[in-house]
This record gives C-alpha cells, sequence and structure tokens, in this order.
C-alpha cells in the first residue's frame, strides 16, 4: 500500500475542476494548468507543503474544465491544496485587477457601534501568495508602496485566533474573504466574489481598534459613574404598610428572628432591613408554593423578585456586567452587592434550620419549620377571627344605647379587662372554650335588645341593663298596642256582619217584620239571629242559610196565592154564569154539605179542589144554567 494517504473530493473549485495550480519540485514555484499538457509530469506536485502529492494533468476529462488531480494511490483528503490553489488563483484576479474592495471599518462594543470608515476599493501596486512573514504566513499580501494589506481567503474553515491575536500584535492590517459560497462556480464568479461580491470583515484595523478602545473609554466612564452613585451613601429609607404588615404577621407568629439578620448590605435596600426581610419570608417561606421544596429557589430568583417589589434602590439591578463590579470594587471594595446579602440572609436563615442548602446555588423551605408556623399562623387567624366577631357584635349592641353611653364605652378597655360572670379578659377567652360562653350570651343580649323577649342573662358588664329594660316594656307596650287593635277590628268585622244580615232581612220581609225575624232563635231558647250574626263569620253563615230559606219558602208562598187566585177567579165566573152574579157570591161563601161543609171559596186552593168545586156546582145549578 502506498506511504500516502488517499485524497477526498473535498478540494477547492474554480468551475468544475478540482486544482488550478500544482508546484514544481525543482524550485518550488507554482504552475498553472493552462502552462502544461495533459498527463502526469514527474516535476510537478500538490501545491500544499505538507502534502506533495504526485498530481496529474487533466484536459476536457467528461466535458470538465482543465485541472490538476492527485495521482492515484492517496487515502486521505487534501485541504491544503485545494486552499493553495485558491490562493494562486486569488493572486492571479488580484494581479490583474490590481483592485479590491475593503469592508467598511466599524467599531462596536457594549451596544454601541460607530462608522469609522464606509466601504471602498483598494488599488496597489503588486501581489505576494503565502510569504514567510517570520512566524506568520498569510495567504496573500497586497503591496502599495510601502503599505502591505494581507487578505486571508477562507475556504474551509476562518481564520483562527491564533493568527489573529499574531496579526494583532504586529499591527498588520488584514482581510478575510469568504469564498464558500463561490467555489462551486466558474472562474468569472471567482473574480467577481474575490474582487467585489463575497463577504470580508477585518481581521486587524488600526482605525478600528482606536475607535474601539475610544468607544471602550466612553463605556468605562458611564460604568464608574454608575458605580459612584451605588456606592454613594443612599436616602434614608423608606417603610411601607407591605413591610410593616409582613413585619407584624411575623411578630404576631414569634419568629422575630426571619426579620433581625444582619447582612452587611443595608445600603443596597430601598426598605428597612426588617421589612424586606420580613416580606421575603413571608413570600418565600409561608406562601403555598411546592417548587420551593421539590426544586428549590435561588439567588436569581429572590433577586428578581425584590427588585420587581420595589425593595431594592433604583440602579442597583440584580445582574451586575463585570465592569461595573470591578468599577465598585475599586470605590469602594467592601461594598456587599444584592446577591451576596441574600445570600449572607440565606445562611442566616439556614442557622434557624429555616431553610435548607440543596446545592452552592439553591435553597429549599424546611417543610416542619413551615409546618409549624402555618399552624400557628392559623392560631392567630383564629384568635383574630374570634376577636372581631365579638367587637362587631359588641358594637352593634352598643350602637343601640344612647349616644351617652357610647361615648362611655371603650371596647378596648371592655376586652382587655375582666369581663364579669367569665372572669378573665377577652385577650385570654380567644384561646378557650368559654369564648363560646361569650358568644352565645352576647347574641340572648342582641335578642333581648331587638325583641324585647324577658330573660334573666348575664350582661357581661356592658351598659346594656337600662336598654333591655327599655326593649322589654317596649314589647309589652306593642303587644298591648296590637290587642287593642285586634279588639277594635272584631268590634268592627262583628258590626259589619250584623249591618250585613239586617239588610238582607229587611229585603226579604221589609222593615218592620225583618226586626222581629232578627229578634228570634234559630232553635227554641237560643240565642237571637244578630247575636249569632255577632259572634262569628260561622254563626253568620247560619243566619244566612236561615235567611234564604225564608225567602225561598216566601217566593214559593207567593207562586202558590197567584194560582189559587186564577182558580177562584175561575171558579167565581162559573158559579155567577150558573146562579147569577150575586146568588153566584152567595153560593160561593156559604158552607155546602157536598164540599165537608166548606165553603166552595176556601175549598177551591188547588186545581183537584177546583174540579169538586165544579161538579159540585153543576149538580146544584138550575137546569139549563150550567155550562
Amino acid at each position: 500500500m502506498s506511504q500516502y494517504p488517499r485524497p477526498s473530493h473535498r478540494r477547492f473549485r474554480f468551475g468544475p475542476a478540482m486544482l488550478g495550480y500544482a508546484r514544481r519540485r525543482s524550485d518550488g514555484g507554482f504552475v498553472c494548468i493552462t502552462e502544461v499538457a495533459s498527463g502526469l509530469h514527474p516535476d510537478l506536485a500538490c501545491p500544499a507543503l505538507d502534502c506533495g502529492w504526485p498530481v496529474v494533468a487533466r484536459f476536457g476529462e467528461k466535458g470538465r474544465t482543465p485541472h490538476f488531480a492527485h495521482h492515484r494511490g492517496r487515502e486521505t483528503s487534501c485541504v491544503a491544496g485545494g486552499e493553495t490553489s485558491a490562493h494562486l488563483l486569488a493572486k492571479d484576479i488580484l494581479n490583474a485587477a490590481k483592485t479590491i474592495k475593503l469592508p467598511a471599518v466599524t467599531a462596536e462594543y457594549d451596544g454601541a457601534t460607530v462608522v469609522v470608515s464606509p466601504e471602498r476599493t483598494l488599488a496597489f501596486d503588486r501581489v505576494e501568495v503565502e510569504p514567510h512573514l517570520g512566524d506568520l504566513v498569510p495567504d496573500v499580501v497586497l503591496y502599495l508602496g510601502e503599505k502591505t494589506l494581507l487578505v486571508e481567503v477562507r475556504v474551509t474553515h476562518a481564520c483562527d485566533g491564533v493568527k489573529k491575536a499574531k496579526l494583532k500584535a504586529r499591527q498588520l492590517a488584514s482581510i478575510e474573504v469568504d469564498l464558500r459560497a463561490a467555489q462551486h462556480g466558474g472562474h468569472a464568479a471567482i473574480e467577481q466574489a474575490i474582487l467585489r461580491s463575497a463577504p470580508r470583515d477585518w481581521l486587524y484595523n488600526a482605525r478600528q481598534e482606536a475607535a474601539v478602545a475610544e468607544l471602550r473609554e466612553t463605556a468605562l466612564a458611564k460604568v464608574r459613574d454608575q458605580a459612584r452613585l451605588i456606592v454613594a451613601t443612599p436616602a434614608a429609607p423608606r417603610s411601607s404598610p407591605e413591610g410593616r404588615a409582613a413585619v407584624e404577621r411575623l411578630r404576631a407568629l414569634s419568629a422575630d428572628a426571619l426579620c433581625g439578620v444582619d447582612t452587611g448590605a443595608d445600603r443596597v435596600f430601598a426598605v428597612p432591613r426588617e421589612e424586606w426581610q420580613a416580606r421575603l419570608s413571608v413570600e418565600w417561606l409561608l406562601e403555598d408554593r411546592s417548587d420551593r421544596y421539590d426544586g428549590g429557589f435561588g439567588l436569581a430568583s429572590l433577586a428578581g423578585w425584590a427588585k420587581r417589589m420595589g425593595l431594592v434602590r433604583d440602579g442597583l439591578d440584580p445582574d451586575w456586567s463585570t465592569p461595573l463590579r470591578t468599577a465598585v470594587g475599586e470605590i469602594e471594595p467592601g461594598f456587599v452587592r444584592l446577591r451576596v446579602s441574600l445570600l449572607r440572609y440565606l445562611r442566616g436563615l439556614e442557622e434557624t434550620k429555616a431553610v435548607t442548602a440543596i446545592d452552592k446555588t439553591r435553597w429549599s423551605v424546611v417543610y416542619g419549620y413551615r409546618q409549624r408556623l402555618l399552624q400557628q399562623m392559623a392560631d392567630a387567624r383564629r384568635r383574630q377571627d374570634r376577636w372581631d366577631q365579638i367587637e362587631r357584635t359588641v358594637g352593634s349592641l352598643v350602637a343601640t344605647l344612647p349616644v351617652d353611653s357610647q361615648i362611655d364605652f371603650s371596647f378596648d378597655a371592655w376586652a382587655r379587662s375582666l369581663i364579669p360572670g367569665l372572669g378573665t379578659s377577652l385577650t385570654v377567652l380567644v384561646d378557650r372554650t368559654e369564648w363560646e360562653t361569650l358568644r352565645r350570651g352576647l347574641e340572648q343580649i342582641e335578642s333581648v335588645l331587638r325583641w324585647g323577649t324577658e330573660r334573666s342573662i348575664p350582661t357581661f358588664g356592658l351598659p346594656v341593663c337600662e336598654a333591655m329594660a327599655a326593649a322589654v316594656e317596649a314589647r309589652r307596650a306593642r303587644e298591648a298596642a296590637a290587642a287593642e287593635a285586634e279588639t277594635a277590628r272584631l268590634e268592627a268585622e262583628a258590626e259589619a256582619r250584623v249591618q250585613a244580615v239586617r239588610r238582607g232581612a229587611e229585603r226579604v220581609f221589609g222593615i218592620e217584620a225583618a226586626a222581629g225575624w232578627l229578634s228570634a232563635s234559630l232553635v227554641p231558647g237560643g240565642p237571637s239571629m244578630l247575636t249569632l250574626a255577632r259572634a262569628s263569620a260561622s254563626e253568620q253563615g247560619r243566619v244566612w242559610f236561615a235567611l234564604e230559606a225564608q225567602r225561598l219558602r216566601l217566593e214559593r208562598l207567593g207562586r202558590d196565592a197567584s194560582i189559587v187566585t186564577q182558580l177562584r177567579h175561575d171558579l167565581q165566573s162559573a158559579a155567577r154564569a150558573a146562579f147569577g152574579e150575586q146568588p153566584g157570591d152567595i153560593w160561593l161563601r156559604t158552607g155546602n154539605p157536598a164540599l165537608g161543609s166548606d165553603r166552595p171559596w176556601d175549598h177551591c186552593l188547588s186545581a183537584r179542589a177546583q174540579q169538586r168545586c165544579l161538579a159540585t156546582l153543576k149538580a146544584q145549578a138550575p137546569r139549563g144554567r150550567t155550562r
């Protein structure tokens, strides 16, 4: 097997060819493909110094552009050969054009950008490929009199940091032209790319370095000004209602140690030490957040939260830049930053067993410690709820008292003194079962004051005795007035029932006969009709029923009298026809043995009786006179 590695196809290409140049073994000079004949030339090798593999000149194979190719037998890739070929091609192009487009000179530092010089075209005298400038071998060097411009041609890899450092150390103006996008194009495309269109950047430019240094100095001046503001003596910390409430909340839990850690960094915060520590403890230890137990929390989270809550002085951002930290340290070496202060605070909480360190950057709340605090919070909340309930109830009771009694009464004084009947103060009662006795007793007092209920109950030292007695008297007066009003109402209803029955009876019997019927009774020895109507609505109903019966009876009697009158009129007409007018009338009013000694007039009470009277008339009338 050959001692040389076999090349791959990763080579610089101008058009479809591989290598445009070869190196002569005899003198180290370069030969273009256009200068030799096709075939293998013993004196020609790969242009890369670290390769040296024999090359073959190929012309027109498979329609491709003439090129040099590595002779068979090499097994590994030869990138340097393609790069050197590219450098030589660039030299030819630049030597022919004698001009190259330079990129704009821009300076950037900390977000600021300054354009020192715009893009321009540089004209030069001559070109040199890969000259040895001591330990530095640039790809191409352009000469304009005594001035030089180094050109790095990027085919595969960009210029490394070591080479950039050498260029900067020797202050050699240099640019890099990126030909990666043009390596598969034709000769014209590569020429256009090298001279004008390919991306290019400055590797070193003295004017650019000076502008960057100026921007750096300006930025550092701003940083130093900011540092002086940071370390300046701050204004007095501002207390806030939220901070005071958090402190009181921890004091109520007997957890003062959580807001009394000396971190030596009070100047960083805009609020008093105990307030920012109390708010941090309440938020990060007491609030229900599962991630503060599982994954824990870090300094970045605490610092960001403190900044958002307005606990940190303006300008003291949680994340300082390195220049700012350096400047602050130069002005005041002992200045404690925000994160350092928070770190010291967390370490102080570790000593109280409130938090535990997961690692160097994260902490977690101790579950047992938090549970004890939560239980104390629940107890304190229950005590406060009980106190508030009693205060509201007593306040509503006192509000019903006269103004003088309200002025003389103080709830705080009453609550903190011994309550009669209970033997202790409300401050103690909120933690005892006797609190329920007080609550029920106050509800009973409230019931007496509202409804005037008569009951013997303790007053617990409240000035409500006179008000309770007045409420009872007022209730009695209300009940008496209500009873009197009810009596008057019932009397009015009874009188209305009597008048209604009287008017009904007068319509049925007439005024004179109605008085007699109303004074009569439904049953022998019973009350009169008027007495029954006055008694109740149900008794009035019985009277109405009897009155209705009388009305129906009289109507029926009226109908019967009309029929009898008509029957008698017909009988009278028949009698007068039979006997004559006067004899006929005499016959009607004379007792007739045929009718049981009844007078025909009296006997004619029905149609059947009329028939009997007519039969008797026919029998007793003179012949020829009856019809």
